[in-house]
Protein backbone atom coordinates (compact mmCIF):
# COMPACT_ATOMS: atom_id res chain seq x y z
CA UNK A 1 0.00 0.00 0.00
CA UNK A 2 1.66 3.43 -1.01
CA UNK A 3 0.38 6.76 0.50
CA UNK A 4 -1.50 9.10 -2.15
CA UNK A 5 0.87 12.56 -3.40
CA UNK A 6 -1.45 15.38 -3.22
CA UNK A 7 -0.14 18.37 -5.56
CA UNK A 8 1.12 21.47 -3.99
CA UNK A 9 -1.07 24.91 -3.24
CA UNK A 10 1.08 27.42 -5.32
CA UNK A 11 1.03 31.02 -4.57
CA UNK A 12 2.45 34.00 -6.97
CA UNK A 13 4.03 37.18 -5.99
CA UNK A 14 5.97 39.59 -8.10
CA UNK A 15 9.40 37.65 -8.09
CA UNK A 16 8.87 35.14 -5.86
CA UNK A 17 6.91 31.69 -6.24
CA UNK A 18 5.86 29.76 -2.94
CA UNK A 19 5.11 26.32 -3.02
CA UNK A 20 3.45 24.44 -0.24
CA UNK A 21 3.03 20.74 0.40
CA UNK A 22 -0.39 19.75 1.64
CA UNK A 23 1.08 15.93 1.95
CA UNK A 24 2.81 17.78 5.54
CA UNK A 25 -0.72 18.16 6.66
CA UNK A 26 -1.83 13.98 7.01
CA UNK A 27 1.22 14.73 9.68
CA UNK A 28 1.21 18.02 11.13
CA UNK A 29 -2.59 19.19 11.00
CA UNK A 30 -2.37 21.39 13.69
CA UNK A 31 0.20 23.39 12.70
CA UNK A 32 -1.63 25.68 10.54
CA UNK A 33 -0.83 29.17 12.25
CA UNK A 34 2.41 28.49 12.34
CA UNK A 35 2.72 27.82 8.43
CA UNK A 36 0.74 30.83 8.01
CA UNK A 37 3.06 33.20 9.98
CA UNK A 38 5.96 31.11 8.36
CA UNK A 39 4.27 32.00 4.51
CA UNK A 40 3.79 35.86 5.19
CA UNK A 41 7.38 36.37 6.62
CA UNK A 42 8.98 34.54 3.49
CA UNK A 43 6.73 36.56 1.07
CA UNK A 44 8.08 39.58 2.87
CA UNK A 45 12.02 38.40 2.84
CA UNK A 46 12.65 35.03 1.69
CA UNK A 47 15.85 35.12 3.19
CA UNK A 48 14.28 35.68 6.97
CA UNK A 49 14.88 32.42 8.29
CA UNK A 50 18.04 31.52 6.59
CA UNK A 51 19.85 34.48 8.21
CA UNK A 52 18.96 33.58 11.72
CA UNK A 53 20.91 30.30 11.88
CA UNK A 54 23.38 29.65 9.90
CA UNK A 55 25.04 25.72 9.53
CA UNK A 56 26.76 26.21 6.10
CA UNK A 57 27.14 28.90 3.92
CA UNK A 58 29.27 28.50 0.52
CA UNK A 59 28.66 29.82 -2.95
CA UNK A 60 26.44 26.41 -3.89
CA UNK A 61 24.40 26.21 -0.70
CA UNK A 62 23.65 27.85 1.95
CA UNK A 63 21.71 25.32 5.06
CA UNK A 64 19.85 27.19 8.15
CA UNK A 65 18.24 25.63 11.00
CA UNK A 66 14.66 27.63 12.44
CA UNK A 67 12.86 26.93 14.87
CA UNK A 68 8.61 28.42 13.94
CA UNK A 69 5.96 27.62 17.06
CA UNK A 70 6.52 23.56 17.30
CA UNK A 71 8.23 23.41 13.91
CA UNK A 72 11.65 22.56 14.03
CA UNK A 73 12.86 22.80 10.18
CA UNK A 74 15.97 22.95 8.20
CA UNK A 75 16.17 25.23 5.21
CA UNK A 76 18.57 24.69 2.44
CA UNK A 77 18.67 27.36 0.20
CA UNK A 78 20.38 26.56 -3.93
CA UNK A 79 22.36 29.68 -5.31
CA UNK A 80 22.74 29.98 -8.94
CA UNK A 81 26.20 30.23 -9.46
CA UNK A 82 25.97 31.93 -12.60
CA UNK A 83 23.28 33.12 -15.09
CA UNK A 84 23.98 29.94 -17.22
CA UNK A 85 23.11 28.05 -14.28
CA UNK A 86 19.58 29.89 -14.39
CA UNK A 87 19.35 29.74 -17.90
CA UNK A 88 19.45 25.57 -17.47
CA UNK A 89 16.85 25.80 -14.56
CA UNK A 90 14.07 26.31 -17.15
CA UNK A 91 14.59 23.08 -18.68
CA UNK A 92 15.73 21.10 -15.43
CA UNK A 93 14.62 20.72 -11.76
CA UNK A 94 16.77 22.46 -9.39
CA UNK A 95 18.45 20.81 -6.62
CA UNK A 96 15.80 22.07 -4.39
CA UNK A 97 13.18 20.74 -6.66
CA UNK A 98 14.63 17.22 -6.90
CA UNK A 99 14.17 16.93 -2.75
CA UNK A 100 11.02 18.10 -3.06
CA UNK A 101 10.03 15.31 -5.95
CA UNK A 102 11.55 12.70 -4.34
CA UNK A 103 11.12 13.20 -0.92
CA UNK A 104 7.41 12.93 -1.50
CA UNK A 105 8.03 10.02 -4.31
CA UNK A 106 9.98 8.08 -1.35
CA UNK A 107 7.17 8.40 0.98
CA UNK A 108 4.97 7.19 -1.80
CA UNK A 109 6.95 4.03 -1.80
CA UNK A 110 6.85 3.88 1.83
CA UNK A 111 10.35 4.29 2.41
CA UNK A 112 11.32 6.78 5.03
CA UNK A 113 12.63 10.42 4.44
CA UNK A 114 12.27 14.08 5.60
CA UNK A 115 8.56 15.79 5.38
CA UNK A 116 9.33 19.15 2.87
CA UNK A 117 7.02 21.98 3.82
CA UNK A 118 7.66 24.39 1.44
CA UNK A 119 9.49 25.18 -2.27
CA UNK A 120 10.10 28.67 -2.62
CA UNK A 121 11.38 30.05 -5.77
CA UNK A 122 13.66 33.50 -6.18
CA UNK A 123 12.96 34.77 -9.85
CA UNK A 124 13.97 38.23 -11.92
CA UNK A 125 13.31 38.42 -15.51
CA UNK A 126 11.30 34.72 -15.53
CA UNK A 127 14.78 33.09 -14.73
CA UNK A 128 15.28 31.23 -10.89
CA UNK A 129 18.24 32.39 -8.82
CA UNK A 130 17.76 30.97 -5.92
CA UNK A 131 15.54 28.25 -4.52
CA UNK A 132 14.68 27.18 -0.95
CA UNK A 133 13.63 23.97 0.35
CA UNK A 134 12.31 24.12 4.23
CA UNK A 135 12.25 20.67 5.34
CA UNK A 136 11.42 18.65 8.94
CA UNK A 137 13.97 18.39 11.01
CA UNK A 138 15.05 14.59 12.30
CA UNK A 139 15.88 14.03 16.00
CA UNK A 140 18.86 11.43 15.25
CA UNK A 141 22.00 10.97 14.48
CA UNK A 142 24.46 10.81 11.34
CA UNK A 143 24.85 6.80 10.73
CA UNK A 144 28.99 7.75 10.78
CA UNK A 145 28.51 8.70 13.98
CA UNK A 146 26.36 5.96 15.26
CA UNK A 147 28.47 2.88 14.01
CA UNK A 148 31.20 4.81 15.62
CA UNK A 149 29.85 4.42 19.01
CA UNK A 150 27.93 0.61 17.84
CA UNK A 151 30.98 -1.76 17.37
CA UNK A 152 29.78 -5.12 18.59
CA UNK A 153 27.92 -6.68 16.01
CA UNK A 154 24.21 -7.17 17.96
CA UNK A 155 24.27 -3.27 18.18
CA UNK A 156 24.84 -2.35 14.82
CA UNK A 157 23.49 -5.08 13.02
CA UNK A 158 19.57 -4.41 12.90
CA UNK A 159 20.64 -0.53 11.43
CA UNK A 160 22.99 -2.12 9.22
CA UNK A 161 20.02 -4.57 8.23
CA UNK A 162 17.75 -1.15 7.52
CA UNK A 163 20.15 0.25 5.51
CA UNK A 164 20.76 -2.50 3.34
CA UNK A 165 16.80 -3.08 3.02
CA UNK A 166 16.90 0.58 2.25
CA UNK A 167 19.26 0.23 -1.03
CA UNK A 168 17.98 -2.71 -1.81
CA UNK A 169 14.27 -1.01 -2.00
CA UNK A 170 15.53 2.09 -4.09
CA UNK A 171 17.23 -0.78 -6.32
CA UNK A 172 13.59 -2.31 -7.16
CA UNK A 173 12.18 0.81 -7.77
CA UNK A 174 14.35 2.05 -9.85
CA UNK A 175 15.85 5.35 -7.91
CA UNK A 176 19.35 6.57 -7.82
CA UNK A 177 20.28 8.29 -5.29
CA UNK A 178 23.89 8.84 -6.56
CA UNK A 179 25.62 9.22 -3.43
CA UNK A 180 24.83 6.63 -0.83
CA UNK A 181 27.15 7.19 2.11
CA UNK A 182 26.15 6.43 6.08
CA UNK A 183 26.92 10.69 6.59
CA UNK A 184 23.73 10.79 4.13
CA UNK A 185 21.56 8.71 6.77
CA UNK A 186 20.14 9.50 9.57
CA UNK A 187 19.51 6.81 12.83
CA UNK A 188 16.36 8.23 14.31
CA UNK A 189 16.78 8.24 18.53
CA UNK A 190 14.92 5.35 18.87
CA UNK A 191 16.47 3.62 16.22
CA UNK A 192 13.29 2.27 15.11
CA UNK A 193 13.95 4.08 11.31
CA UNK A 194 16.68 4.81 8.91
CA UNK A 195 15.95 8.58 7.12
CA UNK A 196 17.45 8.97 3.60
CA UNK A 197 19.09 12.49 3.07
CA UNK A 198 20.20 14.58 0.18
CA UNK A 199 18.13 13.80 -2.29
CA UNK A 200 20.11 16.46 -4.33
CA UNK A 201 21.04 14.57 -7.19
CA UNK A 202 18.46 11.29 -7.23
CA UNK A 203 17.56 10.28 -10.38
CA UNK A 204 14.49 8.17 -11.45
CA UNK A 205 16.52 4.99 -13.81
CA UNK A 206 13.54 2.54 -13.27
CA UNK A 207 13.89 1.51 -17.22
CA UNK A 208 17.59 0.69 -16.64
CA UNK A 209 17.08 -0.35 -12.82
CA UNK A 210 18.89 -3.79 -13.80
CA UNK A 211 22.10 -1.39 -15.13
CA UNK A 212 22.52 0.78 -12.27
CA UNK A 213 21.66 -1.38 -9.36
CA UNK A 214 24.71 -2.78 -9.03
CA UNK A 215 26.46 0.55 -10.14
CA UNK A 216 24.67 2.23 -6.65
CA UNK A 217 26.07 -0.77 -4.94
CA UNK A 218 29.43 -1.07 -5.74
CA UNK A 219 29.58 3.01 -5.15
CA UNK A 220 27.87 2.73 -1.44
CA UNK A 221 30.57 0.11 -1.04
CA UNK A 222 33.44 2.80 -2.25
CA UNK A 223 32.20 5.77 -0.45
CA UNK A 224 32.42 3.01 3.07
CA UNK A 225 35.91 1.93 2.20
CA UNK A 226 37.16 3.40 5.18
CA UNK A 227 35.07 1.20 7.54
CA UNK A 228 37.94 -1.66 6.34
CA UNK A 229 40.33 0.13 9.24
CA UNK A 230 37.39 1.11 11.93
CA UNK A 231 35.17 -1.56 11.62
CA UNK A 232 36.24 -4.74 9.34
CA UNK A 233 33.25 -6.27 10.08
CA UNK A 234 30.40 -3.83 9.66
CA UNK A 235 32.56 -3.62 6.09
CA UNK A 236 32.03 -6.89 4.63
CA UNK A 237 29.17 -7.40 6.53
CA UNK A 238 27.54 -4.60 3.65
CA UNK A 239 29.94 -5.94 1.14
CA UNK A 240 28.52 -9.45 1.45
CA UNK A 241 24.87 -8.33 1.59
CA UNK A 242 25.05 -5.85 -1.63
CA UNK A 243 27.48 -7.29 -3.87
CA UNK A 244 27.90 -11.00 -2.97
CA UNK A 245 24.55 -11.04 -1.92
CA UNK A 246 25.62 -13.93 0.63
CA UNK A 247 23.56 -12.07 3.45
CA UNK A 248 19.54 -12.67 2.52
CA UNK A 249 17.83 -9.86 3.79
CA UNK A 250 15.37 -8.80 2.09
CA UNK A 251 13.61 -5.07 1.43
CA UNK A 252 10.19 -6.88 2.86
CA UNK A 253 11.33 -6.97 6.11
CA UNK A 254 11.75 -3.00 6.04
CA UNK A 255 8.65 -1.88 6.56
CA UNK A 256 8.05 1.46 7.23
CA UNK A 257 5.14 2.83 9.37
CA UNK A 258 4.08 6.74 8.41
Amino acid sequence: MTVDILPPQKWYFPGLEIWLNLNFFAVEKEKTAEISEMLEQIRQDPDFYVKKNLIKNDLATTVASAKIGELNLIIKRVNAKSLFTSIRRLFYLTRAERNWHFSNRLQHHKIDAFNVLLLVKKKYLGLCYASYVYMTKIEGVEAVAYFKNCTAKPQWQPIADKIICLIKKLSELGFRHRDLNLSNMIVEKDKAKVYLLDLDAMKDSRFLRGYFEKKEAQKFIKNIGYLKQENSELFFYFFHALINNKQKTKSKQYEIKL
